[in-house]
């Protein structure tokens, strides 16, 4: 999954059976920082968040098999929390936050919007804490 080079690189770890999303997002990130994990399901995000201990996680609320974006949050206080939805409306916005997300961001993903919302889960985030954002759609 990381090969050599790659560590230097924080990891974002992106929950969507979407390759299609992953790959558009991973395109517009800054390679140089970042490093885009795909993973299908809440399994192996939780696998991978706890091997690589990410920054930023984002999660589509379209996933493979059980749970949903609302389960990664479960025991990780830890956590901010940055939904991505095509559906984005006040009530997904309320939901987020009263659950201790950061924000909503709408799909499709906008180059301009994308430094934005890292550096906002970067800024909600507790000081000694991981940041996470959770991108998807409703």
């Amino acid at each position: 999954m990381i090969q050599a080079g790659e560590q230097q690189r924080a990891p974002i770890v992106f929950v969507s059976a979407s390759a299609e999303d992953a790959r558009t997002f991973r395109e517009l990130v800054d390679g140089s920082r970042w490093l885009v994990v795909n993973v299908p399901d809440l399994a192996g995000a939780n696998a991978v968040i706890d091997k690589l201990r990410p920054r930023l996680v984002m999660c589509d609320t379209e996933i493979e098999g059980r749970g949903s974006w609302r389960d990664l949050l479960e025991g990780r206080p830890d956590f901010a929390l940055i939904v991505v939805t095509w559906h984005a409306d006040e009530a997904l916005w309320a939901e987020v936050l009263n659950l201790g997300g950061a924000d909503v961001f709408d799909k499709p993903f906008a180059v301009e919007q994308v430094d934005r919302v890292i550096g906002l889960g970067l800024r909600a985030q507790p000081p000694s804490a991981p940041a996470t954002i959770y991108a998807g759609s409703t």
